[in-house]
């Protein structure tokens, strides 16, 4: 089943990361839309541990580069190789624990011209171009009815 998660601000915005986290692990494709204010609330990165683990990686393309890492409000180490941040918490993330990461970052993200991805959505039934758009490259989500 296709599950729309609509999170507004508020406490109960952590609260849909472990919701996510459960849905998925029951075989249901989420999909999460968050508010102005649950940006805010629930910022800037927050996640569900799969497995047991003290590192993590971050793919973040240049020119775009991390400043610095926090959890708990106490720095993390990190280390970047190419394009891949690894983060190294200090003490081990059990299995199904939600946390946040607050990051630091700078940069412009560069806009993909050609998409490897775009011809997938193409051919997607939930897409379609638009009248704006009818390049295959930019489409936008077709109404259901």
């Amino acid at each position: 089943m296709k599950v729309l998660l609509a999170v507004g601000g508020g406490i109960a915005a952590y609260k849909a990361a472990e919701l996510a986290r459960l849905l998925m692990q029951q075989g249901h494709q989420v999909q999460a839309v968050m508010t102005a204010a649950a940006e805010e609330f629930v910022r800037p990165l927050t996640f569900a541990a799969l497995t047991d683990g003290q590192l993590m990686q971050i793919d973040l393309q240049e020119p775009m580069t991390i400043k610095a890492i926090t959890w708990h409000k106490k720095p993390v180490t990190y280390t970047r190789e190419g394009n891949a941040f690894h983060v190294k918490f200090p003490k081990p993330i059990k299995a199904g624990s939600i946390e946040t990461l607050d990051i630091s970052y700078s940069g412009v993200p560069k806009v993909a011209v050609r998409p490897p991805w775009r011809l997938l959505c193409a051919r997607h039934p939930s897409v379609r171009a638009t009248p704006d758009h009818p390049s295959p490259g930019a489409h936008s989500l077709a109404s259901r009815q």
